[in-house]
């Protein structure tokens, strides 16, 4: 959305504001968890893990995931949460926790497991600043929690029912028998491959073998380490959260991918960072720190291991800056291949997704139908262009058969009236 409003007040290129965006985010995401790590060197550890996190562990990074977005809105409401708890009574910040707490469950469902585990551990806390709350007689700051409740649920109710919805994946929420023991035959399969050093990469198993270590050193020894508050919140959030994943059918149908646990190893780390590992006893500092390093190390050189394999599509914004894309025109493609052709020039190329793949959004196939001349896309979907199509219950006839455009082929169809 941010980057949406930017396009639409100034001239720069969407390309550049979806990147310029994305990392303002990832900068935002991993500066708000700073506020609970307790001292220099675990914060760079942190830095370290979030811009390099382990290989299947990335996609907060990228554009098209929304991680980096969810963790930074939901640090942020973190922030403001303990603001709020804090002996010195600052109410206001109530406000900005409910309006960032929203947006987080607006960018991700999941988000309101965060805030579940937060009323749970933080009850007794909760319940006495609400009654402050109540007993205060500031009545600006009442109606103004009230009102912006009520705008903010509004907003939230409209967003979800309006949402793009695919019948793949509202079915049920979660796994049947055989669906759950399709996940967990699989995170087992993942495990045991990266015990036995036949993962992606070794350092997958450098960096696992070296957080199980350190989670054994800081809970055997637990009274050598200062906890902070949120250390406990973080892990039942991280636990809760890895079960709650891997019951969804969501997970199942989507061959069981580990991205979709990335929130859950960022909580998991938050766990293991909010403890002091500097504890006084110079041998468990030493060995904490040894561990941290060798975890970080790890986890670098996995996601360099990716930028070693060959990538399935290769299509660069320099394949989009070209005349063709410069003109209107309307396409349909493979899934992969049919919205980034848009990236380059949104207002005037209308993409979707053919009808026997997921289309995210059907408004846009509103648009590309209205034009009577339509570019299909071949590559992924078709070998050759046949003679007549249909394609979202409309006929459709060849009036060329090939062109070839960059690394791409399309064919020229004309609606039938």
């Amino acid at each position: 959305m941010a980057s949406n409003i930017i396009y639409r007040l100034t001239s720069l290129s969407p390309f550049w504001i979806v990147a310029i965006v994305k990392w303002i985010y990832l900068i935002i995401g991993c500066a708000a968890f700073w506020y609970f790590i307790p001292n220099r060197a675990q914060r760079w550890i942190w830095t370290c893990l979030w811009f390099f996190p382990a290989y299947e562990m990335m996609y907060h990074l990228l554009p098209g995931h929304p991680y980096a977005e969810q963790m930074a809105l939901v640090g942020l409401a973190l922030i403001f949460f303990d603001r709020w708890l804090k002996p010195i009574k600052n109410h206001w910040n109530v406000l900005p926790l409910i309006f960032l707490a929203t947006l987080s469950i607006w960018v991700s469902d999941f988000s309101v497991l965060f805030y579940v585990v937060l009323f749970v551990a933080f009850f007794k806390s909760i319940l006495n600043r609400i009654k402050d709350l109540l007993q205060i007689k500031n009545k600006l700051l009442l109606s103004s929690c009230l009102a912006l409740t009520a705008l903010m649920l509004s907003f939230l109710v409209f967003a979800k029912l309006t949402a793009a919805r695919d019948a793949t994946y509202i079915t049920s929420m979660f796994a049947n028998a055989e669906q759950l023991q399709h996940s967990i035959k699989l995170m087992w399969f993942y495990t045991t491959d990266t015990v036995l050093f036949k993962s992606v990469s070794i350092w997958n198993s450098v960096y696992f073998f070296a957080t199980v270590f350190l989670i054994g050193i800081v809970s055997i020894k637990p009274n050598f380490f200062k906890r902070s508050t949120f250390t406990l919140y973080f892990l039942w959030c991280s636990i809760s959260g890895f079960l709650l994943i891997l019951s969804l059918r969501w997970l199942a149908i989507n061959h069981v991918m580990l991205k979709y646990f990335i929130p859950v190893f960022f909580f998991l780390w938050l766990g293991l960072l909010t403890v002091n590992w500097n504890s006084g006893k110079k041998a468990f500092t030493w060995l904490t720190t040894a561990l941290g390093i060798l975890i970080v190390t790890g986890c670098a050189y996995s996601i360099l291991s990716l930028y070693q394999t060959d990538a399935e599509r290769i299509i660069s914004y320099k394949n989009l800056d070209t005349p063709f894309y410069k003109t209107e025109k309307s396409i349909i493609g493979d899934y992969w291949r049919s919205y980034v052709f848009a990236v380059s020039n949104p207002e005037i190329i209308k993409a979707t997704p053919h009808d026997q793949t997921t289309v995210r959004n059907y408004k846009l196939v509103a648009e590309v139908l209205s034009s009577d001349t339509i570019y299909v896309c071949l590559d992924g979907w078709l070998d050759q262009a046949p003679k007549n199509m249909k394609q979202f219950g409309n006929e459709m006839e060849l009036i060329q058969s090939e062109i070839k455009e960059g690394n791409f082929r399309f064919a020229i169809y004309r609606k039938r009236y």
